[in-house]
């Protein structure tokens, strides 16, 4: 199979990924499991890079937990909605 990075990016540019995990009931499931399980793992006040953000719905729920979090994705319309939610709420690290 070949895929070429445009087909990709493109694909993530249509995506509306901070609804993906708050739309559908399988998704919430998604968020709180995968929270939970590295809510086990993750020491407190742990430095976590969240390296493939999204609009940083992971590394805005960390950063509340107390964590420094870093966050980047390569959609630029994702960085710009994890740069709008942080002049609101000022809790990451670095974008």
């Amino acid at each position: 199979m070949d895929i070429k990075a445009d087909t990709i990016y493109s694909f993530y540019e249509k995506t509306d990924e901070d609804m993906k995990l708050k739309k559908a009931k399988v998704n919430k499931i998604e968020f709180l499991t995968t929270t939970r399980y590295l809510d086990r793992i993750i020491k407190p006040n742990s430095k976590i890079l969240d390296a493939c953000a999204g609009t940083g719905i992971y590394a805005f729920y960390f950063a509340r937990d107390g964590h420094q979090v870093s966050a980047g994705d390569l959609i630029e319309k994702n960085v710009n909605q994890m740069k709008s939610i942080q002049e609101k709420n000022k809790l990451l690290d670095k974008i």
